[in-house]
């Protein structure tokens, strides 16, 4: 039982990991894209 719990919670953990990563690398992008967008209406 306790092999399934610890199992079961690595797998959470992976997914946990992978949900935080896609949502910095999406907060990545809108950042730039609006950093973009101010130099860009800046000039």
């Amino acid at each position: 039982m306790l092999w399934y719990v610890k199992k079961h919670y690595i797998k959470v953990r992976a997914i946990g990991n992978l949900v935080l990563y896609i949502i910095r690398l999406v907060y990545f992008f809108v950042l730039r894209d609006s950093l973009r967008r101010h130099h860009l209406s800046e000039d």
